[in-house]
């Protein structure tokens, strides 16, 4: 698979902080068995540092199903469309995604580079 499906690196810091580094949101039918991976390893770790440097997107899908299981499951929305008839708040993916927990928390590096659905999940998280 191409580039691991942009999980570049998933590893404990030490027994308490996890860090995950993704360089893209591939399709959710490539990267969800990566992430699936990715977050069962770190699902013990006291926070996670999450690297979106020199990510420029991707899909959003992946992004937004990503997003569901860093934020509390009782989150159904983050972010509303705004139309002549009113705000229109945009439901979340319902995640398939082991969950990390939402009380723990979770640093988020970006730098120029990071764009689009990782903009996304960075200012979602934030």
């Amino acid at each position: 698979m191409a580039a691991n499906a942009g999980v570049r690196d998933v590893r404990l810091l030490d027994p308490s902080i996890g860090y995950l580094r993704l360089s893209a949101f591939y399709a959710p039918d490539q990267a969800e068995p990566k992430l699936r991976a990715a977050l069962l390893l770190l699902q013990d770790a006291r926070g996670l540092i999450l690297d979106l440097r020199q990510n420029g997107g991707g899909d959003a899908d992946t992004a937004n199903l990503l997003l569901s299981s860093l934020i509390d499951p009782k989150t159904t929305s983050v972010q509303s469309i705004e139309t002549r008839s009113g705000l229109t708040p945009q439901a979340l993916s319902t995640t398939s995604l082991p969950r990390f927990p939402s009380d723990r928390p979770v640093v988020v590096l970006v730098d120029r580079r990071t764009g689009s659905a990782a903009e996304f999940l960075a200012y979602s998280l934030q």
